[in-house]
């Protein structure tokens, strides 16, 4: 039995609206009232991981029970994990404003998505299940994919401080799923995928080394941005060209060219220039807009995108974005356009007008393509030193994946 990625993500997005809820609601207090009564304010935050963690818990209580359903386990219903009581509430906040006030809400958030990561151990413990730490969101921590390299693990072997997960984080999508057999599984869950990130990131030994090595490595590549974020003008809009790849209809062309535009349009007036996300549906519709931040967007935000991503025949889609800061393809991009079989082609246009096209063409291989992926992230590290920019290194190294995976890389 494999749990579809569409159902996992509901779940995940469910969770992670839940946790970022008690993070709203707890700086909303904060900005009304400050932070001067220290007695009420850890109140207000008991009071908020309480009814959240709660909410958490109750959700973490449906998955398992329907898991358990799905797989024939006959086992009890769930229990959910206690909410942090009043003293471990006032422990994490004094603990949190001894370094920084500001990371307040944070801290009522990580309370409040360990309740639903204490939910699942707790029951996959009493029932002898086993567990994966399945990696979310656009941007996973090196410690989340250390944690999911180990793959499915009995529940008796899950690292604890006490009756709790010990490393659950705030603005984290990554959440456990439980299985009763050997053979079920998340849908696109590759523990061996992420374990080679790990082990690849570090020639030491030492696991915390690396960790230390595979964050260094992940910042390196995320920072694809030339420069400070540019502002899009009527004039760029204006100067963004009918362009295509070779396999594009007409049609094709003259509707991404469109879709160009909207996503200009739409991040100057709407998004403050920042990035914008469509999809050019197998039906050859627009569908969208995605909006996101400076540095990236998360498509599996919208339900629309995401299910079409999900669903549509292999290499029937074209994804396009912006990127304010005017650069190439980053390793981010280079991730997301792995993981959809749908997608057939990613575009950028700049903030300035300009495009690129990248597609994937009949000898692309997706198996030697995530190997290569893995590679590439500790060449990069390893090649640091003969490059003057940062940004330079990651188009190196992104132009040799491309090359080596068979995608055409065009201009517009």
């Amino acid at each position: 039995m494999e749990i579809s990625k569409e159902s996992w993500a509901k779940y995940v997005e469910t969770m992670a609206a839940i946790n970022k809820k008690a993070n709203r609601i707890m700086q909303a207090y904060i900005d009304k009232n400050g932070y001067e009564d220290r007695k009420k304010l850890i109140e207000r935050a008991y009071q908020i991981s309480s009814i959240y963690g709660e909410a958490n818990g109750s959700l973490a209580c449906q998955m398992y029970d329907e898991i358990a359903r799905l797989q024939g386990a006959h086992v009890p219903n769930a229990e959910m994990a206690d909410t942090a009581n009043y003293g471990e509430v006032a422990k994490a906040v004094q603990g949190t404003m001894i370094n920084q006030n500001s990371t307040v809400p944070g801290t009522v958030e990580r309370l409040t998505k360990q309740v639903g990561a204490d939910t699942m151990l707790k029951n996959a413990k009493r029932d002898g299940a086993e567990w994966a730490w399945i990696p979310g969101g656009s941007e996973t921590c090196a410690f989340c994919i250390a944690l999911a390299s180990q793959g499915w693990m009995p529940a008796s072997r899950a690292q604890v401080h006490g009756s709790h997960a010990s490393h659950i984080h705030a603005n984290c999508k990554c959440e456990f799923a439980i299985r009763f057999d050997k053979k079920s599984n998340v849908e696109g869950y590759d523990p061996d995928h992420y374990y080679d990130m790990y082990y690849n990131a570090s020639s030491s030994k030492d696991s915390k080394k690396k960790i230390n090595a595979l964050r260094r490595n992940l910042n390196e590549l995320r920072r694809h941005k030339d420069g400070s974020k540019v502002k899009i003008t009527e004039q760029a809009i204006q100067k963004v060209k009918r362009a295509g790849t070779k396999s594009m209809s007409n049609e094709e062309i003259e509707k991404v060219y469109e879709m160009h535009k909207m996503i200009l349009r739409i991040s100057k007036e709407e998004n403050n220039s920042n990035e914008v996300a469509m999809i050019l549906s197998s039906e050859r519709e627009i569908l969208g807009p995605q909006l996101g931040n400076q540095y990236s967007v998360d498509i599996e935000r919208n339900i629309e995108i995401f299910h079409e991503l999900l669903n549509s025949p292999k290499g029937s889609v074209i994804l396009a974005h912006n990127h304010p800061g005017l650069s190439y393809y980053s390793m981010n991009d280079i991730q997301e356009f792995l993981t959809y079989p749908a997608i057939k082609t990613m575009t950028i246009v700049t903030n300035q007008g300009k495009t690129f096209f990248i597609t994937k063409s009949s000898y692309y291989d997706e198996i030697k393509a995530k190997k290569i992926y893995n590679e590439t992230i500790r060449k990069v590290a390893n090649k640091r030193a003969k490059f003057t920019k940062n940004v330079d290194l990651e188009k190196e190294a992104v132009k040799v994946f491309f090359e080596t995976i068979g995608v055409m890389i065009e201009k517009g």
